[in-house]
């Protein structure tokens, strides 16, 4: 469930178990200009989710800021074909 933490900014957390650690996830997602958003270091999307996010905007963008935020890249990117991925 995305939680506004600003004007155009909200962020999601889901816990997260990662080599035995319970690390937890953190996802970022951010209005650009024109409506367009920016999701930063993509979680497991569900369903709820997924339509929160679509009301927001289209997401342009999908920001993977380092090698531990590839988990769910390719089911961000399958669910928002024509975002860059970065």
């Amino acid at each position: 469930m995305l939680r506004a933490i600003a004007t155009d900014l909200w962020v999601a957390e889901q816990p997260l178990k990662y080599f035995g650690l319970e690390v937890g996830t953190r996802m970022t997602v951010i209005r650009l200009n024109q409506d367009r958003l920016a999701i930063v270091a993509p979680i497991k999307l569900q369903d709820e989710m997924i339509d929160q996010i679509n009301q927001l905007g289209n997401v342009s963008d999908i920001i993977a800021p380092n090698l531990y935020h590839h988990l769910f890249l390719n089911q961000c990117k399958q669910r928002y074909p024509d975002a860059t991925l970065w």
